[in-house]
């Protein structure tokens, strides 16, 4: 199978009031294209429980990766989807 694109981490920027502690979490997701389809899960981050709370200005900067389970006989094609990132606080 080819690559396709350039894998990155996805990029978020959370803004709440300064020094809020944040709860985040994760829900698996999945890519189509037709019929052909794979799951995203097993997410990481380079935020944690400890690191979970926007600075003075109140901002976070979130990186997120996952594993993406690609088929033995997966398509090679351009796939698009989704999963889920909720903030609590």
């Amino acid at each position: 199978m080819g690559t396709y694109g350039t894998p990155a981490a996805g990029k978020f920027d959370i803004t709440a009031q300064p020094s809020t502690a944040l709860n985040i979490t994760f829900s698996n997701g999945s890519v189509t294209n037709g019929s052909n389809s794979m799951t995203i899960d097993t997410f990481t981050s380079n935020s944690t429980t400890a690191s979970n709370t926007t600075d003075t200005s109140g901002k976070l900067a979130l990186n997120v990766g996952a594993n993406l389970n690609v088929g033995a006989n997966q398509a090679a094609r351009t796939y698009n989807g989704t999963y889920t990132v909720t903030v609590n606080y």
